[in-house]
Parts: C-alpha cells; sequence; structure tokens
C-alpha cells in the first residue's frame, strides 16, 4: 500500500454495464450517513506465469483496520 485516506465522495459506477465497456456511467457519490469512504492506492507485482484477480475475491483479501488492527468492516467494492 502507498497511500490510504479518508476521501468526501468517490466516483462510483451505479450502471448495470461493467466498468471499461464504454457504457458505463459514474456518479460522485457520498457516503451514507454515518459512514465514509477510504481511498487506498497499492502498488502489486505479479511475478507468476498466470494472470492475477485483482478483485474482493481470493488471492487478494481486502479488509479496513483500525491503528490497533481491529476489523472495521469488509469492503464494498472494489475499483480497479
Amino acid at each position: 500500500m502507498t497511500d490510504a485516506r479518508a476521501v468526501d465522495s468517490i466516483q462510483m459506477n451505479e450502471s448495470s454495464f461493467r466498468p471499461g465497456s464504454g457504457y458505463e456511467q459514474y456518479t460522485k457519490t457520498t457516503p451514507q450517513a454515518g459512514g465514509r469512504f477510504v481511498s487506498v492506492t497499492a502498488h502489486v507485482v505479479n511475478n507468476a506465469k498466470v494472470g492475477l484477480d485483482l478483485t474482493c475475491s481470493l488471492p487478494i483479501n481486502t479488509k479496513l483496520v483500525d491503528s490497533q488492527q481491529r476489523g472495521l468492516f469488509r469492503p464494498r467494492e472494489i475499483t480497479i
């Protein structure tokens, strides 16, 4: 991870089209009351001879923890 910070809003694909299709539509979205968005930047190196699935499924396990390593929640969506 190279950076992590709370952000006021994110651009979210709320259409039924997959990202990169050219038909998706992104809208500025703020968190629900009492919630917050966290933006994380990471540098991933794939040294394997096969592709790496960068979604919320294994082998990448995403979660947010506080400074005492307590799990806060499991992210609903990861945007790459």
